[in-house]
């Protein structure tokens, strides 16, 4: 397929002017070679740290999953982001857009392994497999729930885990979260059940605390 002749227009072209002359004089003189390096990029792989591939759906992005032979975006590919407008196909009637990114497989995986670590020191925790937020029993403590901000409701506070936590603020949430429970809960002081609220099979109080560690 032969790509179309872009010629670049005169400085002093009165319909474009000096910034569009400019503009097309770059795309005519760049076009082909950036096209067939966005190509091998993708084909090939790269350096995360040299190069960033985001692939603006815009109008057309919510259409392609249900064209037959329109081409798929997929993380398959090394690209880091994908973007649709919402207030063009859709109708929203304000401008917005959604964004995915290739970093939401570490917010799932990680808040894996926060939900994973609660419960291996017998915290009731809840996740729900394709979620990022992890709902858990409710510290007892303000002022350890105003420094790490957490959302809570009853018995029960809830982290969602976004792409700026990490595995060791995960670790040190937990290191300070162990440490208050060995004050919290002392002198007859009983764990709450939260049964109702996330399954017997993810509470730990004492009567179904075996059941959340099977």
């Amino acid at each position: 397929m032969c790509t179309p002749v872009v010629l670049e227009p005169d400085a002093d072209d009165e319909s474009t002017g000096d910034k569009d002359a400019c503009m097309a004089s770059v795309l005519a003189r760049y076009r082909n070679t950036l096209i067939e390096r966005t190509k091998h990029h993708l084909e090939n792989g790269f350096p995360p740290e040299r190069f960033y591939i985001h692939c603006d759906g815009a109008l057309f992005g919510f259409k392609m999953p249900f064209v037959k032979k329109a081409p798929k975006v997929t993380f398959k590919k090394p690209i880091g982001s994908v973007s649709v407008s919402g207030h063009k196909f859709v109708g929203c009637p304000m401008p917005c857009g959604l964004k995915i990114t290739r970093l939401i497989q570490k917010c799932l995986r990680n808040a894996h392994y926060l939900k994973d670590r609660l419960r291996e020191v017998e915290i009731g925790a809840m996740l729900n497999e394709l979620s990022s937020t992890v709902v858990f029993q409710w510290p007892q403590d303000e002022a350890f729930v105003r420094r790490w901000q957490l959302a809570c409701e009853g018995n029960l506070a809830h982290v969602v885990v976004m792409p700026n936590v990490t595995m060791e603020k995960l670790d040190s949430f937990l290191g300070e979260l162990i440490q208050g429970r060995s004050s919290w809960y002392k002198d007859g002081v009983q764990v709450p059940c939260l049964a109702a609220d996330i399954g017997s099979s993810n509470c730990s109080c004492a009567l179904h605390k075996f059941t959340s560690l099977e």
